[in-house]
């Protein structure tokens, strides 16, 4: 039903403005006469024109024009649709004939790491007795920050805006006690930085950055076995480890030979790794990562969801010259 008030002047504003445009497309052409006639081949002034064009075409679709519009207009309306619709010819209403119709969805988009251009880095190490060893550090991001950039609603429409945040802020400490040919060790770590936030709750359904989220963390403790020393032919080692990195907390370059960057993101899983040194310079190692899982919930097509990646397994081998 059209409002008398919004829907019947929004219908008439839209029939005003294709015959404002018919018009001047055959004035463009050297027509110096142009109008509009009825059924009876009479003409009609503009306001006769607009009240015939509502006639028809209200309850109607726009792919029917009305038929008591001339063969000229039928061909001009389906010349226009056929360039301009962004409805691709569909049959629509246009009773209300709004200026923008809005249609929800789903925009997904895959976090990209960023790059690290530059970082300071401090590291104290403390032994305690013979068997303890305590560690703290701390890595802090210079140089070009992470960008996040897109549109956003400001007074009388839209505007672009470009937030730039620092990457890594980030405190860890850590420590490694012996015992015999075996160690145990256990890290933890936090980073502070607005990056880190943003990856962790600090944003909004458009991506722009709240400065809001929490400080993610990530912590690995670990079992070694022994020592592959390749100038010890015979030597070997093997270590299980469990790691949970939260997402923002982990920026690639993981410095590991056994897992792959795609195992740290936000995931938490077990490694079993084993070296044997069967010659001098030549050293063969395996590794096998399972249990991998998300750490919180990602958004997908279907909504927020954990989800798991499959085992992952390497083999490789080393020779020293």
């Amino acid at each position: 039903m059209l409002d008398s008030n919004t829907g019947k002047n929004a219908v008439y504003d839209y029939l005003g403005s294709v015959y404002d445009a018919v018009v001047s497309y055959y004035k463009d052409q050297g027509k110096t006469n142009v109008s509009f006639v009825n059924g009876d081949g009479q003409a009609m002034d503009k306001t006769s024109a607009l009240q015939s064009l509502f006639v028809d075409f209200v309850g109607q679709t726009l792919g029917r024009s009305g038929t008591d519009v001339d063969s000229c207009l039928n061909s001009f309306f389906y010349w226009a649709r056929a360039k301009f619709d962004p409805f691709n010819m569909a049959e629509i209403p246009i009773s209300a004939l709004p200026s923008i119709i809005q249609v929800k969805g789903n925009l997904l988009k895959q976090d990209v790491l960023p790059a690290i251009d530059r970082a300071a880095f401090v590291q104290v190490r403390q032994t305690v007795g013979d068997k303890l060893g305590l560690q703290a550090w701390y890595l802090r991001s210079m140089g070009e920050g992470y960008h996040k950039t897109g549109m956003e609603e400001i007074a009388g429409g839209w505007g672009n805006y470009d937030q730039e945040m620092d990457i890594a802020n980030v405190f860890g400490i850590g420590a490694q006690y012996k015992l015999g040919a075996s160690s145990l060790s256990f890290d933890w770590g936090i980073n502070r930085a607005a990056t880190g936030h943003y990856f962790h709750g600090g944003r909004d359904a458009y991506g722009r950055y709240t400065g809001g989220g929490s400080a993610p963390t990530f912590w690995v403790a670990r079992v070694d076995v022994g020592k592959a020393d390749t100038e010890r032919p015979g030597s070997w080692n093997a270590f299980a480890d469990y790691k949970y990195f939260e997402h923002g907390s982990f920026f690639g370059g993981n410095g590991t030979e056994g897992v792959p960057d795609r195992y740290l993101d936000g995931i938490r899983s077990f490694t079993l790794g084993a070296g044997y040194v069967p010659a001098r310079n030549f050293l063969l190692e395996a590794f096998y990562t399972f249990g991998a899982k998300s750490t919180s919930q990602r958004d997908t097509l279907y909504g927020p969801e954990h989800f798991t990646l499959g085992d992952y397994t390497r083999i490789q081998a080393t020779y020293k010259f």
